[in-house]
């Protein structure tokens, strides 16, 4: 597959030259079926670009189109069989299309200039139907992707570089239903969704790195209801609150680690409303506020003040041993972004989970 002569073996093109197709081709009233014919640059001297009395194109042709120069069978004015593409001025193939009656049908091939399948799809009437394939230079698998009557109609998954699944799930019509999955670029699992023709329905759950639950809540018809929970990635529960119609209704609490409440109040239509009260987690300081309309009408807000961190114990004898192998912990990186920081265009724009806003 490193180069093009791997094409050969995926597909079942015969190397013929211009003057052998044209010698199939000499009846220009027959219109007969031309597939399975592969032309070079060198191929294309002779009788080409001809038209009939009627001044339909028939037999061998080459047309410029951009970048690149076509080449491949007229049958009545109609492309018909394999045409095959060059960048201008190159030897170097570009692009294979099969076409039946004027209409792209079967396989179609990109290669990059390295000479790598970098597209492969399948096509009925000048539209995608079937597997389609993507990949990055030197073959490794991007997309695969299931098509019927050009839209997306079957299951979808998406790698990143390091051949992990990046996202993945199911269409129909062209429209996410069902389980949807995002992950990181190690792999674990970052966000799961819901669908139903198109729109979030259903629960959705984030994940934090470690593969603990960050957050789940419901979506109706794309607009989140119900109860909200969000979590430490210790497991621990952070915020609670309720949502209708993707707005903060009701009483929320945020809270620290150590399970003491950080704050507390009640939302109206998304907004602040009434007595909030926030707390250090050594509940030496509060503040109390009012709110109005989502304005605070009356004392100062706090910041979250959680207790300080304990230092772990020094040994004995100077300071401490360097870590054996590595780089500091603070130098390290972490495993990698969330997958929505990296997703791939996509043939058909699709929508994508609506993240709840942190209140802490």
């Amino acid at each position: 597959m490193k180069k093009f002569i791997s094409i050969l073996c995926l597909v079942p093109f015969m190397q013929l030259s211009a003057r052998t197709v044209l010698e199939q081709n000499v009846n220009k009233q027959q219109a007969a079926t031309v597939t399975n014919e592969f032309f070079t640059p060198s191929d294309a001297v002779g009788d080409t670009n001809r038209t009939d009395a009627n001044n339909l194109k028939q037999g061998f042709w080459i047309e410029r189109t951009g970048a690149y120069d076509w080449e491949g069978n007229y049958v009545a004015g109609k492309r018909e069989g394999t045409w095959v593409a060059y960048p201008v001025g190159t030897p170097m193939v570009a692009y294979i299309d099969n076409y039946r009656n004027g209409k792209k049908n079967g396989v179609s091939l990109g290669v990059d200039r390295a000479g790598y399948i970098f597209r492969q799809e399948n096509y009925v009437g000048d539209s995608l139907d079937g597997m389609r394939r993507t990949f990055f230079t030197g073959g490794r698998l991007k997309t695969e992707e299931v098509y019927k009557n050009g839209k997306l109609n079957g299951y979808r998954k998406i790698y990143n570089n390091n051949n992990k699944v990046q996202e993945e799930g199911n269409f129909k019509n062209g429209l996410r239903d069902g389980i949807a999955k995002w992950y990181y670029t190690d792999g674990k699992i970052n966000t799961e969704s819901t669908y139903k023709e198109g729109n979030l329905d259903g629960k959705m759950t984030t994940y934090h790195p470690n593969g603990n639950i960050a957050s789940v809540v419901v979506y109706h018809n794309n607009e989140m209801e119900g109860e909200y929970n969000e979590f430490y990635e210790n497991g621990k529960v952070k915020t609670k609150g309720n949502y209708v119609k993707s707005l903060e209704e009701g009483t929320w609490t945020t809270v620290y680690e150590s399970g003491k409440v950080y704050e507390v109040g009640k939302y109206v239509h998304g907004k602040r409303e009434g007595a909030w009260t926030q707390t250090s987690e050594d509940g030496k300081t509060s503040a109390k506020l009012k709110y109005k309309d989502g304005v605070v009408i009356s004392g100062t807000p706090m910041d979250p003040k959680p207790l300080p961190v304990p230092t772990p114990a020094q040994p004995q004898g100077g300071a401490p041993q360097q870590q054996a192998q590595g780089k500091p912990v603070s130098d390290q990186q972490p495993q990698g972004k969330p997958v929505s920081d990296q997703q791939p265009k996509s043939p058909t724009p699709v929508a994508t989970p609506k993240t709840p806003t942190p209140h802490f």
